[in-house]
């Protein structure tokens, strides 16, 4: 009759670890490398986004992140390794708020506040929850997610999509400016007509520094209204 009970406790405990271990996972299909529009190439598996780079610490360039907690869309992530930043060394959370578009695109937003790598850090040891780490108020703030795209996918025309309405149309003397205002150029030109899925730029005198792609060519990606 013991032997019976224990054998019933043990199925049950490693039945609730496996559940505990396979809670926390990334779609499928994330698998592989990912350009992220904020942080670069980026590499997921089923329960690690790994080669993410931060700017925290003057000695560790990039973390490996694991899942730990998962609610609906919203990802907490633990970094595999501690850092040493501010005088202490650190754990390290990630969250994420997940979305698919297709299957070679995403879009996500960052659950978190706290500095510009949007990372929540704490003293190695101490107890961390998602309503700690993802504290940013929600809902978010229109037009600041971040754009996953699969690697390849722009290339071989995999992540296409229309453009809004508003940019399908034939633009004269536009200018360029830089993002702190202090250098712009004048006259170019934006098609948006030639096709529904890009945006093509003539640059019309404009310093190498002001050209986002020197073929003058966007792509649309994604067209988002909240």
């Amino acid at each position: 009759m013991d032997r019976l009970r224990f054998g019933y406790y043990f199925i049950s405990f490693c039945s609730i670890i496996k559940l505990m271990n396979c809670a926390c996972t990334f779609p499928g299909e994330l698998t592989g490398t990912w350009y992220s529009s904020h942080k670069g190439n980026v590499q997921f598996n089923s329960s690690f986004l790994t080669g993410y780079s931060i700017y925290m610490s003057a000695t560790v360039s990039s973390l490996d992140f694991q899942c730990e907690e998962k609610d609906g869309d919203l990802y907490m992530l633990k970094a595999t390794e501690a850092v040493f930043a501010f005088g202490n060394w650190i754990d390290s959370y990630l969250c994420i708020e997940l979305h698919r578009v297709s299957e070679y695109k995403y879009y996500y937003y960052l659950g978190t506040t706290t500095n510009g790598d949007y990372i929540y850090g704490r003293s190695v040891g101490t107890a961390v929850t998602m309503s700690l780490a993802c504290n940013r108020q929600t809902p978010y703030e229109q037009g600041t997610f971040v754009t996953l795209v699969k690697d390849g996918a722009v290339v071989e025309g995999l992540a296409d999509a229309t453009c809004p309405s508003s940019l399908l149309a034939y633009f004269y003397n536009v200018t360029i400016t830089n993002s702190d205002g202090t250098s712009s150029c004048t006259g170019s030109i934006a098609d948006g007509c030639s096709t529904s899925s890009t945006l093509q730029y003539t640059y019309n005198s404009c310093a190498t520094s002001l050209k986002f792609s020197s073929g003058g060519m966007f792509f649309c990606l994604h067209s988002y209204n909240q």
